[in-house]
């Protein structure tokens, strides 16, 4: 779907997937009966979810609270790959996205999601 229906809305989604994907080891278990490894690329996640992020910007395809997580997974790859700053950036944006979007409540968890994933401590819970 990715690469034959790219421009179709609903590839938004399958890139969001396929970015969460990316991010993580997957272990399967082969006919052989041995466990198989399929490393975390972060620089394939990092690809995915920054386009699935992009592509929503305008508030046309994935919803808000598929957005945050896109972005916050975004900024957690970005953190392990590039580094804290590129972490902040990324978190920074979304900041910046929602801030007028959104109410304060909301604001504030996202606030407190973004520094968990940058390694800071709030008083949120």
């Amino acid at each position: 779907m990715l690469y034959r229906y790219a421009d179709h809305p609903l590839a938004t989604y399958a890139r969001f997937v396929s970015g969460h994907r990316m991010s993580r080891e997957f272990k399967t278990i082969g006919r052989d009966q041995r466990v198989h490894v399929r490393e975390a690329d972060p620089a394939a996640a990092s690809e995915y979810l920054a386009g699935a992020v992009e592509d929503s910007r305008d508030g046309q395809r994935l919803d808000n609270i598929t957005l945050s997580e896109a972005w916050l997974s975004l900024a957690g790859v970005r953190r392990e790959a590039e580094g804290q700053d590129a972490a902040a950036e990324t978190t920074r944006q979304m900041l910046e996205h929602f801030s007028p979007r959104v109410n304060q409540r909301v604001m504030r968890k996202l606030e407190a999601q973004a520094a968990s994933v940058l390694g800071e401590e709030t008083g949120e819970e």
